[in-house]
């Protein structure tokens, strides 16, 4: 029986094991869901805007009419039945997070049973304050060191950030640190992925997270509603773990209820809804470059209130405007949209300029 519904999926900000890349400060996945019943009016509406064939959208937002060109994309998907979805990973908060991941497992340690690995909520408190403590060189060093781990390594980036957090006085975490230290052999041969460094960066690079985060969203939204095929843009590197953990995680009809996290947000375990995975040319499938198109704005859009929000174009406040207010709930829908797992420096940016934005927008 055929899917009542497709997801298409591509990325912006590929830097697989790099989390130092400061050219690409956020990983994005994003993507279309839409109804079978709709996608040929959606590819049509695609074609027409761009009927010389696919335009990347690095490229295309390079310049306002390209943006323009962007806006009128995503409003035209939109109006077609399309929904859109985004997962957007800042790399630096990232780095604190593997930090707490790999050395603050109380399955790896006997120092953390304060820490329960399913205590999103906590783990990201205290990924914030790592962020905050301890100098950039060290969350460098170990961000350095993760690429290939090694018992010496991950030890030199442990006694960096034990010192720091005992001459600040965070005895709690630096105790936390030091049962890591205790059994580092053991964290290392959980922590390598894979039999060879490049099997690892497969595994370890933020592309696998950001989608399967994306995947638990769309398959919430699909309760009732039927089942999805998801299409992927073709990337080689990470087809394998994709279609790995896609079946890991695939239980048609499962009935194991979705986990609240702290903050009320659900997060779904087993992929109920989810009939098949494939990967596919966005040259040959339109729904693939409307997503590329979509990531690609969600991170241009990111990065650009970073870097030079000072004085936005006029249609970068309208990618803010149309982006930005997926990230929130909305009653009439069982779970937000667009999701940012960033500083908290960051969503106050992102909520200055959404402020402004619309106060720019009504003078």
């Amino acid at each position: 029986m055929s899917a009542s519904h497709a997801f298409f999926a591509d990325e912006s900000g590929n830097a697989g094991i790099n989390y130092l890349d400061d050219g690409q400060p956020f990983h994005v996945t994003a993507g279309f869901l839409i109804a079978a019943a709709h996608r040929a009016e959606a590819e049509a509406a695609i074609r027409a805007q761009f009927p010389r064939g696919e335009v990347k959208g690095k490229e295309l937002l390079q310049s306002p009419t390209g943006q323009r060109r962007a806006i009128r994309l995503l409003h035209s998907i939109g109006a077609n039945g399309g929904i859109p979805f985004f997962i957007a990973m800042e790399r630096w908060f990232s780095v604190a997070g593997k930090l707490v991941d790999v050395f603050l497992d109380p399955a790896h340690q006997d120092s953390v049973d304060w820490l329960p690995t399913g205590d999103l909520a906590q783990r990201e408190v205290i990924t914030e304050k790592l962020l905050i403590l301890l100098p950039r060189e060290v969350l460098a060093s170990f961000a350095r060191a993760y690429r290939c781990p090694g018992v010496e390594p991950f030890r030199d980036v442990l006694q960096a950030t034990i010192k720091r957090l005992e001459t600040l006085g965070e005895e709690k975490l630096s105790h936390g640190f030091k049962g890591a230290l205790n059994n580092l052999q053991y964290i290392v041969e959980q922590e390598f992925y894979g039999d060879t460094p490049v099997e690892h960066a497969e595994w370890a690079a933020l592309n696998l997270p950001a989608f399967m985060h994306l995947i638990r969203n769309v398959d919430i939204m699909m309760d009732g509603l039927g089942t999805y095929d998801v299409v992927h843009d073709q990337v080689d590197q990470f087809k394998s773990v994709f279609a790995e953990n896609i079946i890991r995680y695939r239980h048609p009809g499962a009935t194991q209820p979705d986990i609240y996290l702290q903050n009320g947000r659900p997060h779904r375990v087993l992929f109920r809804n989810l009939a098949s995975f494939t990967m596919a040319d966005s040259k040959n499938t339109p729904m693939l470059q409307a997503s590329d198109i979509l990531a690609s704005s969600v991170r241009r859009l990111l990065g650009s209130v970073l870097s030079d929000w000072k004085n936005p174009g006029k249609e970068m406040q309208e990618l803010l405007r149309m982006i930005i207010p997926l990230w929130f709930e909305q009653d009439d829908l069982p779970i937000s949209l667009g999701g940012i797992s960033a500083s908290e420096k960051t969503k106050e940016a992102l909520m200055s300029a959404l402020s402004l934005g619309f106060l720019l927008n009504r003078m």
